[in-house]
């Protein structure tokens, strides 16, 4: 004859259900914080190609003769006011000027741009917005 196993009771149930909401916790956590940080460096983004508009329209309207200290300073002007984080961790290169075009890019650290600070980033790139404008010399 067979054996008859008892009926599971509620505190067996509720004691599983949380070891199993303990397991899942971590990976959900991660995802939700994956998913912030993700759009957090899209919004970063979205302020370092502002910031190469800003410094990359000065230096297209002043013509070439625009020092790098001019396009510097605006740049780093947008970036203070819209996100005092990045104010010190950028990177400015810019080019052009007699062939009719300027170019600017800024360039941030992930793990500056990151709200995570780079702990669910999986690579220590820079984060990089480049802008070019061309401009018509008299």
């Amino acid at each position: 004859m067979g054996r008859v196993m008892p009926k599971a009771t509620k505190k067996s149930r509720r004691g599983s259900v949380l070891i199993e909401f303990g397991l899942m916790l971590p990976i959900l956590a991660a995802l939700v914080l994956g998913i912030i940080d993700w759009g957090y460096l899209f919004f970063t983004r979205q302020h370092m190609i502002q910031a190469a508009r800003e410094g990359v329209r000065i230096r297209a309207a002043e013509g070439p003769t625009t020092s790098t200290s001019t396009t510097i300073a605006a740049t780093e002007n947008y970036l203070s006011r819209v996100n005092p984080r990045l104010a010190n961790d950028f990177i400015v290169t810019m080019g052009g000027g007699t062939s009719g075009n300027a170019w600017v890019q800024v360039a941030v650290p992930k793990s500056a741009a990151s709200i995570t600070a780079g702990f669910l980033t999986f690579s220590n790139d820079n984060l990089v917005a480049r802008v070019e404008m061309e401009y018509i010399t008299n």
